[in-house]
């Protein structure tokens, strides 16, 4: 198509499902303070992340949710990505805990909302005990966070992946889910995730768009059975540049 290669959406999860309505915000510009970025609205009073911690490849993702005639639509603000990097769990904790103060700090600033309450997910492999850390990831995060943050388990059973993917293909056809334009990685993923080689293998074990998927899917499928009521819209608005008052 006018002399470029497309990448064949049919292999993919989530190429057919996404269209531009689902990547709200401009972040055209090389200047950030003129970047139109999707953010929590003023009755996000909590918020979401959802986290896949790893070796060498983490990923932390952030949302808010909106009432939409009795559903719950999700508006994803932020994320965090680390790929084939020796960054270390304490390194995506306090760079986590930098994202939580920024969005604290934005909805005092903007709506006069002095306390967010935060629900943080992952799988239960954060509770595995590790020798080399004669710890486990929940307690590490949390340590490393000063008690902030609480990693909350999603238990996996038979067939978890599929659920997780068939969820996003939902959220995405009834337009119920919607990215911030910032959020490279996680855009990536929705046009590249591929399919996986067999029925038991969903998605690529391997592959580097899993993390930022799992950490998504893990909110998302622990938050979407509470239905809320009221038909509320995204808040687009220009990049907020919040200076510390420290």
């Amino acid at each position: 198509i006018l002399s470029e290669w497309v990448r064949d959406k049919s292999k993919t999860h989530f190429g057919e499902k996404l269209q531009p309505l689902h990547i709200l915000g401009d972040v055209s510009s090389a200047n950030k303070a003129e970047w139109q970025i999707l953010v929590p609205a003023k009755w996000s009073t909590e918020l979401y992340s959802g986290w896949d911690l790893g070796d060498n490849n983490h990923a932390v993702a952030f949302a808010s949710k909106r009432n939409v005639a009795e559903k719950v639509a999700f508006d994803g603000f932020d994320e965090i990505e680390v790929i084939g990097r020796e960054v270390s769990i304490q390194d995506v904790t306090e760079a986590a805990v930098e994202r939580i103060d920024y969005w604290d700090k934005y909805m005092k600033d903007e709506y006069d909302i002095d306390i967010v309450r935060w629900r943080h997910w992952s799988d239960n492999s954060v509770k595995r005990y590790r020798s080399g850390a004669d710890s486990h990831d929940e307690l590490l995060v949390r340590n490393y966070s000063k008690g902030r943050i609480n990693l909350i388990s999603v238990v996996k059973g038979g067939g978890s992946v599929r659920q997780r993917v068939n969820l996003m293909k939902r959220l995405l056809d009834e337009r119920l889910i919607f990215f911030s334009a910032s959020l490279t990685a996680t855009i990536r993923m929705l046009k590249e995730l591929p399919k996986g080689p067999s029925q038991a293998e969903v998605v690529p074990r391997d592959h580097p768009r899993k993390h930022i998927f799992d950490a998504w899917t893990y909110m998302l499928i622990s938050e979407s059975p509470m239905a809320l009521e009221d038909k509320q819209k995204p808040t687009v608005r220009p990049r907020p540049i919040i200076i510390s008052r420290k």
